[in-house]
């Protein structure tokens, strides 16, 4: 008898994820939004919810940000990704909220 795994084999190089912040107070949470869903009703309620947990914690609103985007295809500019970047370092982001669900 063969035996064939289900599982496969992994084809995804696999990377180190960002380490968490010990604590969101005195921090900047900026919020993007890409129009599905409800977090037009979702992401006010999150922010008043951080406000009340994280003393000095300031939130860039999603009504202040840009639309967020699907993500470009690999092999393309990424012309998107980049001018979200530096608008990231513009509002001081030391974390982003994006979308909550769908």
């Amino acid at each position: 008898y063969n035996v064939v795994s289900p599982v496969g084999e992994n084809t995804v190089k696999m990377t180190a994820m960002a380490s968490r912040m010990n604590t969101l107070a005195g921090k900047t949470v900026c919020m993007l939004w890409n129009s599905a869903f409800k977090s037009h009703v979702t992401l006010p309620v999150i922010e008043d919810a951080l406000k009340r947990q994280y003393p000095g914690v300031k939130i860039v609103p999603y009504t202040d940000m840009p639309n967020a985007f699907l993500p470009e295809p690999p092999g393309t500019p990424r012309k998107q990704s980049e001018a979200l970047q530096v608008l990231y370092k513009e509002k001081g982001c030391d974390a982003v909220i994006s979308g909550n669900g769908g």
